[in-house]
């Protein structure tokens, strides 16, 4: 998440449009601190050799309370996506807005869309590997479009569409309720 790409920091101050120095400061640490933390740690033992490697894990699920929404996903986020993992963030549903300025930051930082992508197909293999069913509750349609064959779409509790995804994202309720352009009629 270096290089051509900018850092969380400054993404933070040209998505979100403002910048908390606990927000630089905490993603600057794991940033300078990465290789340290990830590094093997040796120990001196009876075997030829003895340590302790730090591997990704996998997908890291965080659930996340209200209060300081970006604060609380970069904190979560930053070692996380350090150490290989894939995030995946259950936001409360009064912060909608800052998961997705969140998620812009995380791509304008260089976050690639491929990790989507591979969340999907994850997601869409469940239902065979395990024989679950999977609900999907997200605001981020290309995670959607991936996962689904068939979407519902809720305002405020009220259906407004559903069918195969790519009928519902065509609908016009469902695009001015989901872009907020305006209210839908009852």
């Amino acid at each position: 998440m270096s290089g051509s790409h900018c850092d969380l920091g400054a993404c933070i101050t040209k998505v979100a449009s403002w910048r908390t120095e606990e927000e630089r400061t905490g993603l600057q640490f794991y940033a300078e601190h990465a290789q340290t933390f990830l590094a093997d740690e040796i120990y001196e033992t009876a075997a030829d050799r003895s340590w302790v490697s730090y591997e990704p894990v996998g997908v890291v699920l965080a659930v996340m309370p209200w209060n300081f929404p970006l604060w609380q996903v970069f904190r979560f986020a930053a070692p996380a996506l350090m150490a290989g993992n894939a995030a995946l963030l259950k936001h409360s549903p009064n912060t909608t807005g800052a998961a997705l300025a969140c998620q812009d930051i995380l791509t304008a930082a260089g976050l690639p869309d491929a990790e989507t992508a591979l969340l999907g197909r994850i997601i869409r293999s469940i239902p065979e590997r395990v024989g679950a069913t999977v609900i999907l509750v997200d605001h981020d349609m290309s995670l959607v479009q991936a996962c689904c064959d068939w979407t519902a779409v809720l305002d405020f509790g009220r259906l407004l569409a559903s069918g195969p995804t790519a009928e519902v994202l065509r609908d016009r309720n469902v695009m001015r309720a989901y872009l907020g352009t305006e209210e839908v009629a009852s």
